[in-house]
């Protein structure tokens, strides 16, 4: 017993510090997702044998959904099992979760809705108003109109239906079953939706809309389940699971390059966000100081990867990049100075969006929320 004590307590846990594996993560999601963007300036045939094998290994999108399930399956046990659960204490959550993401959401997505309405006299504000509520894919399609808002939603509604059922099913479990039954319901939920109605979709249209993905975040908070439950098997079998994790999307990866995921498109993203999964306890064990030159990097990136989503596809690469290639007609001849030009441009923006509009707001509500 006492060795275990010891090991415990040896484990590498700080709440009150950014864990440098998960900025790490988090900016190799973003620098992915970037990646992919930025190579749409090349026709497909120079890009195929790049992007059909080491980026469709990883997906930046789905990496920052089981990243926030982790990180929100923390603060949640925190909340509700560890303290009294009280509608007050969801309140405080949501109004946490909505002032990080709701204020830059609104910015970038009102710059990019006047510019539409600018440069198309048939688009009006009443047009995208479902955006401004993350109505505009619970059950369809999304439009055309800022299509990076789709995993937006998706983690909105999560934020907003998980905690609020947790909290209703206190009145009817023990605190010990309690995150089990919820974790379970947002595990099936989605995936037998998936399986009943997914026929109506071709070639994984369905992995866009809210009603079928909700599963993809709650993998991160069976993680963070299992590192509050399970600590020592957390820390202890890291490298397996890795191990593990690794060969699973290789699999995941080879078949979907090889077109061979229509027999099981219902399960190709339970399984993806399962491997994404059991990266964690290895990333969330690394030892990198935020000191070390990586270490300010990743932060960097990571502190900026939200608002980097944000800007970079519609706002970026939608509209300031052809205002430049319209005054530049040397850059319509050479895709690598827009490539270029469209990496320093979303850094640049987020780094001024960060300064001047994010990080106060940040600021303010951890002083007073």
């Amino acid at each position: 017993m006492q060795i275990v004590k010891q090991e415990f307590n040896n484990l590498p846990i700080n709440f009150n510090q950014r864990n440098g594996g998960l900025d790490l993560l988090r900016s190799v999601a973003i620098l992915i997702v970037l990646l992919q963007h930025s190579l749409l300036f090349y026709s497909k045939s120079e890009t195929q044998d790049l992007t059909g094998s080491l980026i469709n290994l990883f997906d930046g999108v789905s990496i920052f959904f089981v990243l926030s399930g982790f990180l929100i399956g923390n603060i949640l046990l925190r909340t509700f099992i560890e303290e009294e659960a009280t509608y007050h204490a969801l309140y405080t959550f949501w109004k946490r979760r909505w002032i990080r993401t709701i204020p830059s959401y609104y910015l970038v997505m009102t710059i990019v809705l006047v510019l539409s309405i600018l440069s198309n006299k048939n688009d009006t504000f009443l047009n995208h108003l479902n955006y401004y509520f993350f109505l505009q894919n619970i059950t369809i399609e999304l439009s055309k109109f800022y299509p990076e808002a789709w995993s937006l939603s998706i983690e909105e509604w999560f934020y907003f239906l998980f905690p609020l059922i947790l909290l209703l099913l206190t009145n009817f479990f023990q605190k010990n079953q309690l995150m089990v039954i919820t974790i379970l319901i947002f595990l099936v939920f989605p995936l037998f939706i998936r399986f009943v109605f997914s026929f109506n979709f071709q070639d994984f249209d369905f992995r866009k809309l809210v009603i079928f993905r909700l599963d993809a975040i709650v993998y991160g908070v069976l993680i963070a389940f299992v590192k509050f439950k399970y600590c020592l098997f957390f820390y202890r079998s890291k490298c397996h699971l890795f191990t593990v994790s690794l060969v699973l999307l290789a699999t995941l990866s080879i078949l979907k390059f090889k077109n061979q995921l229509s027999d099981f498109n219902e399960l190709f993203y339970s399984f993806e966000a399962l491997s994404y999964c059991l990266i964690i306890p290895f990333i969330y064990g690394l030892n990198l100081s935020q000191k070390s030159l990586l270490g300010q990097f990743t932060y960097f990136v990571s502190s900026r990867s939200y608002l980097l989503y944000l800007i970079n596809l519609s706002l970026v690469l939608g509209f300031i990049i052809p205002f430049f290639k319209e005054k530049f007609s040397v850059l319509n001849q050479i895709p690598f100075l827009c490539f270029v030009l469209f990496w320093v441009i979303n850094f640049l923006l987020a780094e001024l969006i960060y300064h001047f509009y994010e990080r106060p707001i940040l600021v303010w509500r951890d002083k007073n929320i």
